[in-house]
């Protein structure tokens, strides 16, 4: 089990930010999680990394780590993307931290990303991504302090 507040702890704090290239093949030292956004949010999340890295884009999903939820249901530290059987290339994921000034109506997110071609982590506000993207709930989260 992990707390929203250690999930963002965690995307801001462990890795350095802006600092780890994008690499699916590579593995960040010391912790061992692959360096792509299914890592980073397996890293936020604390699950394993095991000797693949972490759960995958599509093992995240088919192995049971997340469950859909809808936008507006999003808390800290859940995610939003394309993930899941299928994802292919276009598969990735956002930690997500909150709506700009907390309202849903301004289409306006804050997350945490490790993007192809950037070194992560970054914070970033951006525009809502629309319905081509998913929402999804870490199954340990728990709500508190």
């Amino acid at each position: 089990m992990i707390t929203r507040p250690e999930i963002l702890r965690r995307a801001s704090s462990v890795w350095p930010q802006a600092t780890v290239d994008y690499s699916p093949a590579a593995r960040h030292q010391p912790d061992g999680y692959r360096q792509d956004s299914a890592g980073f949010i397996s890293m936020c999340w604390n699950i394993p990394p095991g000797t693949q890295g972490g759960p995958s884009i599509v093992t995240l999903d088919t192995d049971g780590w997340m469950y859909g939820v809808q936008p507006l249901q999003l808390r800290p530290g859940d995610a939003l993307g394309v993930a899941g059987p299928g994802a292919g290339t276009s598969g990735m994921l956002l930690l997500f931290e909150s709506w700009a000034n907390n309202n849903p109506a301004t289409n306006m997110i804050i997350t945490w990303a490790h993007l192809p071609g950037e070194k992560g982590p970054i914070q970033r506000l951006r525009p809502w991504p629309g319905s081509q993207w998913h929402c999804y709930r870490y199954m340990h989260v728990v709500d508190g302090a």
